[in-house]
Protein backbone atom coordinates (compact mmCIF):
# COMPACT_ATOMS: atom_id res chain seq x y z
CA UNK A 1 0.00 0.00 0.00
CA UNK A 2 1.70 3.09 -0.91
CA UNK A 3 -1.54 5.65 -0.09
CA UNK A 4 -4.19 4.66 2.02
CA UNK A 5 -7.56 5.39 0.85
CA UNK A 6 -8.93 9.28 0.79
CA UNK A 7 -12.54 9.27 1.41
CA UNK A 8 -14.98 10.69 -1.12
CA UNK A 9 -12.55 9.73 -3.66
CA UNK A 10 -12.87 6.67 -6.43
CA UNK A 11 -10.55 3.92 -7.27
CA UNK A 12 -10.30 1.15 -9.33
CA UNK A 13 -8.45 -2.42 -9.08
CA UNK A 14 -7.33 -4.57 -11.75
CA UNK A 15 -6.72 -8.12 -11.38
CA UNK A 16 -4.61 -10.39 -13.26
CA UNK A 17 -5.54 -13.79 -12.09
CA UNK A 18 -2.93 -17.03 -11.90
CA UNK A 19 -3.28 -20.81 -10.63
CA UNK A 20 -1.85 -19.91 -7.16
CA UNK A 21 1.64 -21.98 -7.97
CA UNK A 22 5.18 -21.28 -6.93
CA UNK A 23 6.12 -21.96 -10.19
CA UNK A 24 4.75 -19.56 -13.23
CA UNK A 25 3.06 -16.35 -13.02
CA UNK A 26 1.25 -14.65 -10.05
CA UNK A 27 -1.70 -13.14 -9.28
CA UNK A 28 -1.57 -9.82 -9.19
CA UNK A 29 -3.70 -6.78 -7.84
CA UNK A 30 -2.88 -3.04 -9.22
CA UNK A 31 -5.21 -0.36 -7.16
CA UNK A 32 -5.43 2.83 -9.00
CA UNK A 33 -6.66 6.71 -7.69
CA UNK A 34 -9.16 7.85 -10.58
CA UNK A 35 -8.80 10.80 -9.94
CA UNK A 36 -4.72 11.37 -10.02
CA UNK A 37 -3.95 8.41 -11.70
CA UNK A 38 -1.56 7.33 -9.36
CA UNK A 39 -1.40 3.44 -8.31
CA UNK A 40 -1.67 3.53 -4.81
CA UNK A 41 -1.11 0.06 -3.84
CA UNK A 42 -0.46 -3.40 -5.01
CA UNK A 43 -0.35 -7.11 -3.87
CA UNK A 44 1.18 -9.98 -6.29
CA UNK A 45 1.25 -13.83 -5.12
CA UNK A 46 0.72 -17.28 -5.64
CA UNK A 47 -2.66 -16.89 -4.87
CA UNK A 48 -5.45 -19.33 -6.05
CA UNK A 49 -8.82 -18.62 -7.81
CA UNK A 50 -10.44 -18.77 -4.84
CA UNK A 51 -8.24 -16.92 -2.84
CA UNK A 52 -8.08 -14.15 -5.34
CA UNK A 53 -11.62 -13.39 -5.08
CA UNK A 54 -11.63 -12.81 -1.52
CA UNK A 55 -8.35 -10.79 -1.65
CA UNK A 56 -10.26 -8.76 -4.85
CA UNK A 57 -13.78 -8.33 -2.54
CA UNK A 58 -11.85 -7.10 0.12
CA UNK A 59 -9.32 -4.80 -1.35
CA UNK A 60 -12.61 -3.61 -3.48
CA UNK A 61 -14.05 -2.61 -0.39
CA UNK A 62 -11.22 -1.09 1.35
CA UNK A 63 -10.78 1.20 -0.77
CA UNK A 64 -14.23 2.65 -0.65
CA UNK A 65 -15.96 0.12 -2.73
CA UNK A 66 -13.99 1.00 -5.65
CA UNK A 67 -14.71 -0.56 -9.48
CA UNK A 68 -13.50 -3.44 -10.48
CA UNK A 69 -11.98 -4.77 -13.62
CA UNK A 70 -11.00 -8.74 -13.20
CA UNK A 71 -9.16 -10.23 -16.37
CA UNK A 72 -12.29 -12.31 -18.01
CA UNK A 73 -9.92 -15.27 -20.07
CA UNK A 74 -8.52 -17.97 -18.15
CA UNK A 75 -8.62 -18.31 -14.24
CA UNK A 76 -9.96 -14.99 -14.37
CA UNK A 77 -13.34 -15.78 -15.30
CA UNK A 78 -13.95 -17.79 -12.21
CA UNK A 79 -12.38 -14.40 -10.47
CA UNK A 80 -14.95 -12.48 -11.72
CA UNK A 81 -17.63 -15.11 -11.30
CA UNK A 82 -17.26 -15.36 -7.63
CA UNK A 83 -17.03 -11.52 -7.29
CA UNK A 84 -20.70 -11.32 -8.72
CA UNK A 85 -22.36 -14.50 -7.63
CA UNK A 86 -20.64 -15.27 -4.81
CA UNK A 87 -20.37 -11.63 -2.95
CA UNK A 88 -22.82 -9.85 -5.12
CA UNK A 89 -20.46 -6.75 -5.55
CA UNK A 90 -22.49 -4.59 -8.35
CA UNK A 91 -19.53 -2.65 -9.52
CA UNK A 92 -17.58 -4.70 -11.82
CA UNK A 93 -16.58 -3.70 -15.62
CA UNK A 94 -18.60 -5.25 -18.40
CA UNK A 95 -17.98 -5.08 -22.00
CA UNK A 96 -21.86 -4.19 -22.16
CA UNK A 97 -24.49 -4.73 -20.06
CA UNK A 98 -25.85 -8.01 -21.38
CA UNK A 99 -21.78 -9.51 -20.83
CA UNK A 100 -20.16 -11.19 -18.50
CA UNK A 101 -18.55 -9.54 -15.62
CA UNK A 102 -14.94 -9.24 -16.55
CA UNK A 103 -12.33 -7.21 -19.11
CA UNK A 104 -11.95 -10.18 -21.88
CA UNK A 105 -7.86 -9.52 -22.96
CA UNK A 106 -7.65 -10.30 -26.33
CA UNK A 107 -4.48 -9.52 -28.30
CA UNK A 108 -6.12 -6.56 -30.06
CA UNK A 109 -7.71 -4.72 -26.64
CA UNK A 110 -4.35 -5.51 -24.93
CA UNK A 111 -2.55 -3.61 -27.56
CA UNK A 112 -4.87 -0.95 -27.40
CA UNK A 113 -4.61 -1.35 -23.60
CA UNK A 114 -1.02 -0.85 -23.52
CA UNK A 115 -1.07 1.88 -26.55
CA UNK A 116 -3.05 4.41 -23.96
CA UNK A 117 -1.34 3.05 -20.83
CA UNK A 118 1.92 3.94 -22.57
CA UNK A 119 0.28 7.37 -23.50
CA UNK A 120 -0.82 8.27 -20.26
CA UNK A 121 2.49 7.27 -18.72
CA UNK A 122 4.32 9.87 -21.31
CA UNK A 123 1.47 12.50 -20.37
CA UNK A 124 2.36 11.60 -16.87
CA UNK A 125 -0.99 11.40 -16.17
CA UNK A 126 -0.59 7.45 -15.04
CA UNK A 127 1.79 7.12 -12.27
CA UNK A 128 2.99 3.25 -11.55
CA UNK A 129 4.79 3.22 -8.31
CA UNK A 130 5.49 -0.43 -7.95
CA UNK A 131 9.23 -1.18 -9.03
CA UNK A 132 8.01 -4.87 -10.61
CA UNK A 133 5.27 -2.95 -12.83
CA UNK A 134 7.57 -0.28 -14.08
CA UNK A 135 10.17 -3.15 -15.09
CA UNK A 136 7.08 -5.24 -16.50
CA UNK A 137 5.87 -1.98 -18.81
CA UNK A 138 9.46 -1.71 -20.12
CA UNK A 139 10.29 -5.03 -21.18
CA UNK A 140 6.54 -5.06 -22.82
CA UNK A 141 7.07 -6.24 -26.68
CA UNK A 142 5.01 -7.00 -29.45
CA UNK A 143 4.24 -11.11 -29.49
CA UNK A 144 4.89 -13.22 -32.58
CA UNK A 145 2.90 -12.62 -35.30
CA UNK A 146 2.07 -9.33 -34.20
CA UNK A 147 -1.29 -10.95 -32.22
CA UNK A 148 -0.70 -8.44 -29.00
CA UNK A 149 1.79 -7.68 -26.37
CA UNK A 150 3.52 -9.30 -23.69
CA UNK A 151 6.26 -10.24 -21.78
CA UNK A 152 10.03 -11.61 -23.47
CA UNK A 153 9.86 -14.84 -23.11
CA UNK A 154 10.82 -16.32 -20.17
CA UNK A 155 9.92 -12.97 -18.08
CA UNK A 156 6.20 -12.32 -16.46
CA UNK A 157 4.13 -9.72 -17.36
CA UNK A 158 0.95 -10.16 -13.99
CA UNK A 159 1.87 -6.30 -13.02
CA UNK A 160 1.68 -4.95 -15.97
CA UNK A 161 -1.57 -6.45 -16.95
CA UNK A 162 -3.18 -5.83 -13.78
CA UNK A 163 -1.96 -2.26 -14.09
CA UNK A 164 -3.47 -1.97 -17.47
CA UNK A 165 -6.72 -3.34 -16.15
CA UNK A 166 -6.73 -0.72 -13.32
CA UNK A 167 -6.53 2.17 -16.26
CA UNK A 168 -9.74 0.68 -18.64
CA UNK A 169 -12.24 3.43 -16.41
CA UNK A 170 -9.62 6.45 -16.53
CA UNK A 171 -8.22 5.33 -20.24
CA UNK A 172 -11.65 3.66 -21.90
Amino acid sequence: VYVLPEPGRHYTVGVDSAKGTLKGDRTSFSVLNDFTGEQVATIRGPYRPDVTTTLSYKLLMFYNEGFGVPEANGLGAAVSEGLEKTYHYPNLFRHAPDKPVGYNMTGTRKMELFAKVSAGLVAKSLIPNDRQTIRELQAMRVTKGLQGIGAPEGEHDDCATSFELSTVNRVE
